[in-house]
């Protein structure tokens, strides 16, 4: 590995000494060649040790007590040599031709900070069958137009995970890098800080798998959904929303409902249907959102999970 190479591959992990080796081999295999590895381990107590004693030769690690998967990315962020960084979380795997496409586009656009692409999330059954779908098929994905302002589809709702995207580090520094307190969707809170200040842009190619298991971070759904919460009262906070325009804070109100449906928030539901129309009367899923929420209370979350793509949210896999 180079000193000073171009891209340096974060690792954070905690007790995924199953995945994590498969994670590792993902970055090593690259046809790009010109980066680093480091793996903050963050208290790990299984295997993690071990795993990462056999790649002592190809990697770097930082060893701390547990302080949670924003920490970690941070720590690694103040070590990395590399110009650009990628976020690979210890249970996904990234493409092989991931770092060639991302860094090559960079290099062509000095304008942009931040760039992504598609990928496929993975889910293992019972049987060892594996199941794959394109994140933009599932909502985890979100392509924004060339001649859109990234700001405006983060504003309620994620448009990707960590894994396949790329960001110059100098950028993530000057924002303030992770915020720590977050032990979830601290991802979304920084491309969102990003987005208000400097270019997204996505570039065609399969950037990376994302894992789907029992036991991960994304797999505990009420916590999720307050740390989603959490972060929308941070963007609600934001100069961006306070001058955003009405359609774009009707459906951050509609999207903060059906969260806070999710909770049992009856109140605050209610509420942020009500902006949400307030701000937009010509929204039908605002209206309907609304109306259905009076006939049915938070029982509207049963219709919501029967009938989701009425509502049309993407990006909200909490719930």
């Amino acid at each position: 590995m180079n000193k000073y190479p171009k891209v340096s591959i974060i690792i954070p992990t905690y007790n995924t000494a199953n995945y994590l080796a498969a994670t590792i081999d993902s970055a090593i295999h690259q046809s790009f060649t010109d980066y680093e590895i480091i793996v903050i381990d963050d208290g790990s107590t299984d295997e993690t040790e071990t795993i990462l004693d056999k790649y002592k030769n190809n990697i770097r690690v930082h060893k701390q007590l547990n302080q949670g998967p924003g920490a970690a990315r941070n720590v690694g962020i103040q070590i990395a040599n590399g110009e650009n960084l990628v976020f690979l979380d210890s249970d996904d795997l990234l493409h092989s031709g991931m770092l060639a496409i991302q860094t090559a586009y960079l290099d062509r656009n000095s304008d942009v900070d931040v760039v992504y692409s598609n990928g496929y999330r993975f889910k293992e059954d019972k049987k060892g069958h594996v199941k794959y779908k394109l994140l933009s098929k599932s909502g985890e994905v979100v392509k924004i137009p060339l001649d859109g302002n990234p700001a405006d589809y983060l504003i309620s709702h994620n448009c990707f995970p960590p894994c396949v995207a790329m960001v110059r580090k100098r950028c993530v520094i000057e924002i303030g890098c992770f915020d720590e307190s977050l032990t979830t969707c601290e991802d979304w809170d920084l491309w969102f800080r990003i987005a208000c200040n400097y270019k997204i842009s996505f570039v065609n190619g399969i950037a990376a798998y994302y894992r789907v298991r029992k036991g991960s971070n994304s797999d505990d759904k009420p916590r999720n959904i307050r740390e989603h919460l959490r972060v929308m009262k941070k963007i609600e906070q934001s100069e961006f929303f306070k001058n955003a325009n009405e359609t774009l804070r009707s459906e951050f109100y509609y999207v903060k409902g059906i969260l806070s449906l999710f909770i049992g928030e009856k109140e605050n539901a209610r509420l942020c249907f009500n902006t949400s129309v307030d701000l937009n009367r010509s929204s039908i899923k605002a209206q309907s959102a609304q109306i259905l929420f009076k006939l049915f209370g938070v029982r509207l979350k049963n219709i919501y999970r029967a009938k989701r793509i009425i509502f049309g949210i993407h990006g909200i896999h909490p719930v």
